[in-house]
C-alpha cells in the first residue's frame, strides 16, 4: 500500500473525498458504518430503503438513487448481490453511468462475473471518464466493522493510489492482483476454497457428533496440526454451537458464489468436483427456504438429513418446454410436404413426415407427468403464420394440448407489424419464433449479414415484440451467440429463450470448450434463458452419458432458474424415444436439490411462457 493508505487517525479534514455506498445489505451497513466512524462523508442508497436507518443515524445522507449518489460523490462504493445487480445500478435508468458530473472512481466490492466486471468498466470510462477497481472482499461484517476484511484488487495502479485511503480504513489485507477483472478472478478461487471448506466443516462436526466424541474439544486437538485453519477455529465453533446469529453471511449469496466458480471453472474446461458438491450441498439448502438463513447454518441440512425417512417421493411434474403438432392432411407445412427435403441437423427426417397429434404424443409421454406443453412454430405455411396458431387452438379445444404456445412471424417481413399484432391477439401465443440468418460452422460466421440478427430490418421487427409482451425464441447456433447477447443487451425487456441448447453439436474437446465459453458470455445477460433440449447426434441413440456432461455444463453456467427442460419431440423421435430423453435428463439432475429440479422440469417453463 501507499503511504497515503497507512492506518492511523481519519484523513485530514479537507482533504477527504465525498463518498458515496450503493447496497445498504448485510456487509454494506458494516462496511458504511465504519467509514462514518473513520471520518469519511457518506451518501448512501439502497433498493429497499428501511435497511438505510442505521447508516442514516450514525451520519450519512440519504440519495434517492444510484445516479444522484455519484453526483454528490467523488468515489462511489458499491456492494450488491450478482451481476445483473450491478448491471442495473451503473446502467439502470437512474444509474451511476447517466451522472451529469461528480464521482470519478468506482469501486465495486461485490462478487461478480470477471468478464462482466470487464466490459462495464470499459464501458463506463468510455462514457464518463470514471474509472473502475474490482475489489471483491472476504472477511465477513465482523471484520468489516473492524476495517479488518480482505480486499482482492483488480484495476489501473494509478486509481488503486487515489482509493488506498478508503481501501485501507476497511481492509487489513489489500492485494493489487493486476488489471481490472483481476480482482473478481481471485474472488473465484477464494470462493472455490470458503464453500468446499463450509461443507468440509460441516461434516467434519456432523461425522463427529455422530461419533459421539467431544466434538467441541476438536479445534484445540486438531490445533496447529494440518487440519488446522481460520475455518476450524472461526467457523467450526458457530456450527458447533449453532450460534447463527447475527449472520455471517447469507447462504444464497454463497450459493451463488459457488455456482460462479463453477461456471468459470467450466469456461476453462476444468471440472471442480469439490466446488460441485458444496454447491450442491448449498443448493439443496437454499431449496428448502433458508435463502437468507447465515451461511454456518448449513450444519441443519445434515441434521435433517439424519432424521429424514426414505419414503419414495411423487414424480415431479412436467411442463414440456418445446413440442410439435401437426395435421398434413388439413395444413401445410412446406419441409414435410413438399417433395424436396431441406438439408436437416439430423439427417434423413422421412419418419416425421406423418399425423403427430395430442393422442400421439401422450402415447409417448405416458411413463411421466406432463402438466402442459408449449408448442414452437413447427415452419407451418409462412404465408398464413396466424393460420397456425387458429389451428392449434382449436386442437386445443378439442383434446387439451398443446397448454400455450410459440407462434411465427418473420421478423424482417415489411407486414410484420400487423402479423404481431393479429398474433398477440391470440390467447393462446406467448411469444414468437423465427430464426435468424446462421452460418453453417463456427469458421464461416459473420456480423451483420442479412436476416441475421444485426439486421436493422430484422432487428426493426424485433424491437415490436415488447409493445406487445411477446417473448422470443431464438434458435442458433452457439457460434452466434455474441450477437444473441449483443440483442439482449439493446432490448433488455425482451425475454430470450434460446432453443436446443445453443446446438452443441460438435462433441470434441475444442467444439465443447468453444460451445461452453460462447454460453458462458450470453449467460451474462439477464434476460436470457436456456431451453435444455434438441442434444441428439445424427446416426446414433440418444447418448445419455455424453449428454449428462452437456446439461450438467448448460445447467452450471446458466443456473437453474434460468434452464427449463424440454423434450423437441416428435423431432427428436428421430435419435430417441421420449423415455429415454426424458430419463436422461432426470439422471443428470438426479443430484440437485428438490427445489432445482421443480424449477428445470416446471416452475421456469411455467414462469417465462406464463401459465
Amino acid at each position: 500500500m501507499t503511504a497515503a493508505a497507512e492506518r492511523g487517525g481519519p484523513p485530514p479534514a479537507g482533504t477527504r473525498p465525498r463518498l458515496g455506498f450503493i447496497g445498504i445489505g448485510l456487509m454494506g451497513t458494516a462496511m458504511s458504518l465504519r467509514l462514518l466512524e473513520r471520518g469519511w462523508p457518506l451518501t448512501v442508497w439502497n433498493r429497499e430503503r428501511p435497511a438505510l436507518d442505521p447508516v442514516l443515524a450514525a451520519g450519512a445522507s440519504e440519495a434517492g438513487c444510484p445516479r444522484e449518489v455519484a453526483e454528490r460523490s467523488d468515489i462511489v462504493l458499491m456492494c450488491v448481490l450478482d451481476t445483473p445487480a450491478v448491471e442495473a445500478c451503473v446502467w439502470g435508468e437512474q444509474g451511476v453511468a447517466g451522472a451529469g458530473g461528480g464521482a470519478r472512481l468506482l469501486i465495486d466490492f461485490s462478487t461478480i462475473d470477471a468478464g462482466a466486471t470487464r466490459d462495464f468498466a470499459a464501458r463506463l470510462r468510455a462514457r464518463t471518464g470514471m474509472g473502475w477497481i474490482d475489489a471483491p472482499i472476504s472477511g465477513g461484517p465482523s471484520a468489516a466493522r473492524q476495517g479488518a476484511l480482505t480486499a482482492m484488487v483488480g484495476g489501473e495502479a494509478a486509481e488503486l493510489a487515489a482509493a488506498a485511503a478508503v481501501l485501507a480504513d476497511l481492509a487489513g489485507n489489500v492485494t493489487h492482483m493486476g488489471p481490472v477483472g483481476a480482482g473478481q478472478v481471485t474472488k473465484v478461487v477464494n470462493q472455490a476454497i470458503v464453500g468446499s471448506g463450509f461443507i468440509a466443516m460441516a461434516e467434519a462436526l456432523h461425522l463427529a457428533e455422530a461419533a459421539g466424541i467431544d466434538a467441541a474439544a476438536l479445534p484445540a486437538c486438531l490445533g496447529g496440526g494440518l487440519a488446522d485453519s481460520v475455518l476450524l477455529q472461526r467457523i467450526y465453533p458457530l456450527m458447533q454451537r449453532r450460534a447463527f446469529d447475527p449472520p455471517l453471511g447469507y447462504a444464497r449469496q454463497l450459493l451463488k458464489d459457488l455456482k460462479a466458480v463453477k461456471g468459470f471453472a467450466h469456461g476453462l474446461g476444468l471440472s471442480l468436483p469439490g466446488v460441485e458438491n458444496a454447491a450442491e450441498r448449498f443448493g439443496a439448502y437454499v431449496g428448502q427456504g433458508n435463502a437468507m438463513a447465515d451461511i454456518v447454518s448449513i450444519i441443519r441440512l445434515y441434521e435433517q438429513e439424519r432424521q429424514a425417512g426414505g419414503a419414495a417421493a411423487e414424480p415431479l411434474p412436467v411442463i414440456d418446454a418445446h413440442q410439435h403438432f401437426w395435421d398434413l392432411g388439413e395444413n401445410h407445412h412446406p419441409w414435410l410436404c413438399d417433395a424436396e427435403p431441406i438439408p436437416f441437423r439430423y439427417g434423413d427426417y422421412g419418419a416425421l413426415r406423418r399425423n403427430y397429434l395430442p393422442a400421439d404424443y401422450r402415447a409417448d409421454t405416458a411413463r411421466h407427468r406432463i402438466a402442459g406443453t408449449v408448442h414452437i412454430e413447427a415452419e407451418f405455411d409462412p404465408a398464413n403464420p396466424v393460420g397456425e396458431t387458429a389451428w392449434l387452438e382449436r386442437l386445443a379445444a378439442r383434446e387439451g394440448l398443446p397448454t400455450v404456445c410459440v407462434a411465427q412471424a418473420r421478423l424482417d417481413d415489411p407486414e410484420v407489424a400487423a402479423v404481431l399484432a393479429a398474433q398477440a391477439a391470440r390467447p393462446m401465443v406467448r411469444g414468437i419464433r423465427h430464426k435468424p440468418r446462421a452460418a453453417a460452422r463456427p469458421e464461416e460466421a459473420r456480423r451483420g449479414a442479412p436476416g441475421s440478427m444485426d439486421d436493422p430490418a430484422w432487428r426493426r421487427g424485433y424491437a415490436l415484440l415488447a409493445k406487445h409482451g411477446l417473448s422470443f425464441d431464438l434458435q442458433t447456433p452457439w457460434w452466434h451467440l455474441d450477437a444473441a447477447h449483443d440483442l439482449a443487451r439493446d432490448f433488455p425487456e425482451t425475454q430470450i429463450i434460446v432453443n436446443h441448447t445453443a446446438l452443441p453439436a460438435d462433441r470434441s474437446v475444442e467444439g465443447l470448450r468453444a460451445w461452453r465459453a460462447a454460453l458462458a458470455g450470453l449467460a451474462r445477460a439477464p434476460n436470457v434463458a436456456l431451453k435444455i433440449s434438441g442434444l441428439g447426434l445424427p446416426g446414433q441413440p440418444w447418448p445419455a452419458s455424453a449428454n449428462a456432461a452437456v446439461i450438467r455444463d448448460a445447467i452450471t453456467l446458466f443456473g437453474a432458474d434460468r434452464c427449463l427442460f424440454a423434450s423437441n419431440y416428435p423431432v427428436d423421435s428421430l435419435v430417441g424415444s421420449f423415455d429415454a430423453i426424458m430419463d436422461g435428463f432426470l439422471l443428470a439432475i438426479a443430484d440437485r436439490p428438490e427445489a432445482e429440479r421443480r424449477q428445470l422440469l416446471h416452475d421456469n417453463a411455467a414462469r417465462l411462457y406464463r401459465f
